[in-house]
């Protein structure tokens, strides 16, 4: 089992997180390892404090090794957990370095910018003593997005909550612009609101992204932001007085931390709660991978004999039970569609009444109900048809499959290159681009040569 490290320089902060290193080590069952780094002054003076303080530390019930290095305190505490591996590092809020290098920003800071294991910065032990001795549930804020790192985080987490009670919320916090017009959702986006049709879509995507990490561990949240992910984390803990935040943290440094901004760090400086930095290497090779399932398939057609025939794919692709999306996008004439019989009720110059779109919605839907294979119904397969209206197909397309969740799209292709590519342009290519899930094209086959 790998230990938990706490590094100290015997400050009154130091001393609340071994406090709280302790507890933690005593309720896990680790072992604790205290490490003092020596910048200097008198090192026998240094082992005796290590000395006792690991002793009263051992007084409290965790088992407690005592180690001295030398060097700068985080960077020399980084490379002996780095190069050893730990389960853990606990650090103070605040750490002591020499006047010259406290430019860069505190020890926490630095300490949880460069370890490759998670780290705790303590605000206060009393919650993680009242957790292990006495089974209060500990209040934990796991910050989400759909990276690595917050996977890493949510299952460091789930550790800690099988170690001890805990109330977690997973909290997912979003940018509505950013959101409505991922998924096409038309008309004025509230910036004080969450719209239902967001909420529903962000928490089904990240019930799929984290379930077999997130499942039983807590409920999601999705909620807005008007600023900083990182103020808006800042600002729900201390609204319901949580004792911990976790986040992942993706570790950027110089200017690439810079221009994108870092969570992590914006909630270790504005938190007043613990924080829990977890990298995304704390998670690399605790699960074995899995094959993905394909449990939902979105299916364009146009009714040309190719889309047709490429839609089939989508029945053959997706798993026993699963669900097929069909999907028609209809062009509207008054944005200059090139006339196709289907459009009956089309007529260039004259938008379509209203009872003349529902009409033709119902016309569409009822063939595209014609394309549904009878083997589907013996699989278990539900086929559900869709019907738009957008002037671009593959952005509609693109939107769909977001709203939908879908696991794959499935698109025919004429296959064009050179200038007929360029004169007619891609559905399919433009899918691939402005899309996020995966793409099955589906070529037309080559004609046999009869000579050959």
């Amino acid at each position: 089992m790998m230990a938990i490290v706490c590094g100290t320089d015997f400050t009154p902060n130091a001393e609340a997180a071994c406090d709280a290193a302790a507890a933690i080590a005593a309720r896990t069952g680790r072992t604790l390892e205290l490490v003092h780094v020596a910048d200097g002054g008198d090192r026998d003076a240094a082992a005796r404090r290590l000395d006792a303080e690991a002793e009263r530390l051992r007084r409290r019930g965790a088992t407690v090794e005592g180690r001295l290095l030398e060097g700068a305190p985080d960077e020399t505490l980084v490379e002996h957990v780095n190069a050893a591996g730990a389960w853990l590092i606990v650090v103070g809020a605040l750490g002591r370095r020499s006047r010259s290098r406290w430019a860069i920003g505190s020890t926490a800071d630095r300490v949880a910018q460069t370890a490759a294991v998670p780290v705790l910065v303590v605000r206060s032990p009393a919650a993680f003593e009242a957790w292990a001795q006495d089974g209060k549930p500990l209040r934990v804020l796991v910050g989400a997005d759909f990276s690595g790192s917050a996977q890493a985080a949510i299952r460091w987490t789930r550790a800690l909550a099988e170690a001890g009670p805990c109330e977690v919320r997973i909290v997912h916090v979003y940018w509505p612009p950013e959101e409505h017009a991922r998924l096409g959702i038309r008309g004025a986006v509230s910036m004080v609101d969450v719209h239902p049709e967001v909420e529903k879509v962000l928490a089904r995507e990240l019930a799929t992204r984290f379930h077999d990490d997130a499942a039983g561990l807590g409920e999601i949240h999705v909620e807005l932001s008007l600023g900083r992910v990182a103020d808006s984390l800042v600002w729900r803990a201390d609204r319901d007085a949580d004792d911990l935040v976790v986040v992942g943290t993706h570790q950027r440094s110089g200017l690439d931390r810079l221009w994108h901004g870092s969570v992590s760090a914006g909630v270790l400086q504005g938190a007043s709660a613990s924080v829990a930095c977890v990298p995304a290497a704390a998670a690399a090779g605790t699960q074995a991978r899995s094959l993905p399932v394909v449990r939902s398939v979105l299916a364009a057609t146009d009714f040309s004999e190719l889309a047709d025939e490429a839609v089939l794919h989508a029945w053959a692709v997706v798993a026993d039970g699963g669900t097929v999306h069909l999907l028609h996008v209809i062009e509207p004439a008054e944005l200059g569609a090139t006339p196709n019989p289907l459009y009956a009720h089309f007529v260039r110059g004259r938008a379509p009444t209203p009872e003349e779109r529902r009409a033709l919605h119902r016309e569409v839907a009822d063939r595209l109900r014609q394309l549904v294979p009878a083997a589907a119904a013996a699989r278990g397969i539900t086929t559900e048809c869709h019907v738009v209206e957008e002037a671009s197909v593959a952005e509609a397309i693109a939107r769909m499959a977001e709203r939908l969740g879908v696991a794959l799209v499935c698109l025919g292709s004429h296959g064009r290159s050179g200038l007929g590519r360029a004169f007619l342009g891609s559905v399919a290519e433009d899918v691939v681009r402005r899309g996020e899930r995966p793409v099955l094209i589906v070529r037309r086959p080559e004609p046999v040569d009869p000579g050959d």
